[in-house]
């Protein structure tokens, strides 16, 4: 795959704890300024959830799958979480910079960690709860969501 060019337009990670409006905040970026950001769609190893959609919320492959791509060096980051992979695909940046859009990811603080090690230099934007009583209420509508 050729260099990432995203000097004029970096990416955006969007961090925070599971729960804290980060999904939120994305959807309402990409609705009000739909020609200037697009949603990098993570890889993932996990089960998909009933109300998730493959390519929309993420790339639901196989363990195979993704160790296949990790050994291409298809990922810009890759985190164990959970028990399960969770990545950033080159190809996903590289899909934001041929249209000329603002790449916005959801990553976790590890993959965060890794993201600033490489040469993307992205925007870093870290939301948190206002307390942590809508926090809690929020990861228990999630869980009954499962």
């Amino acid at each position: 795959m050729s260099e990432l060019n995203l000097d004029l337009k970096r990416p955006v990670v969007i961090c925070g704890p599971s729960g804290c409006g980060k999904s939120t905040c994305i959807r309402l970026l990409i609705s009000r300024y739909p020609n200037s950001f697009r949603y990098c769609v993570s890889h993932t190893t996990r089960p998909r959830r009933p109300d998730e959609v493959h390519g929309r919320d993420y790339n639901f492959v196989s363990s195979e799958e993704f160790n296949e791509a990790v050994n291409k060096d298809e990922f810009i980051e890759y985190v164990m979480f959970s028990g399960h992979y969770y990545g950033t695909s080159k190809s996903e940046l590289k899909k934001a910079e041929l249209e000329k859009r603002v790449c916005l990811m959801d990553i976790d603080i590890q993959g965060v960690e890794k993201l600033q090690k490489t040469s993307i230099n992205p925007v870093c934007i870290f939301i948190r709860p206002r307390n942590f009583a809508i926090l809690e209420k929020r990861l228990k509508i999630t869980i009954n969501r499962k």
